[in-house]
């Protein structure tokens, strides 16, 4: 069920709308455009790779970083997508390796 704002998105499970309500609602909350599909991938999945290949408590602050790289890249014209992709990129250029199955990350923990 999507309005004349909103971005086509295709059906979701049944589980994952609610999901997709919420997110959406933070967005107009927060003044921004719901994301699309393919946005929502992208974050996710940068975020699984920190998570996976850095550490778990420092996806917010990776997510929030890139949040902000976008907005810089919006601030100089780029179009949103483009923007994000790009700073995507940037993050995964500085991830380590993924560790191989079985290991832990290659990037030691600090603290319990």
């Amino acid at each position: 069920m999507n309005g004349p704002d909103q971005p086509d998105l295709p059906d979701l499970p049944e589980q994952e709308e609610p999901m997709q309500s919420w997110i959406d609602q933070l967005a107009e909350a927060l003044g921004e455009k719901p994301t699309t599909a393919g946005e929502t991938s992208e974050i996710l999945t940068v975020a699984r790779d920190v998570a996976h290949r850095v550490e778990r408590k420092l996806t917010p602050v990776s997510t929030y970083l890139l949040g902000l790289a976008v907005g810089r890249r919006l601030a100089d014209g780029a179009d949103r997508r483009s923007a994000l992709d790009e700073r995507a990129a940037r993050l995964r250029a500085v991830l380590p390796e993924a560790p191989e199955e079985g290991e832990d990350s290659p990037v030691p923990a600090d603290g319990p």
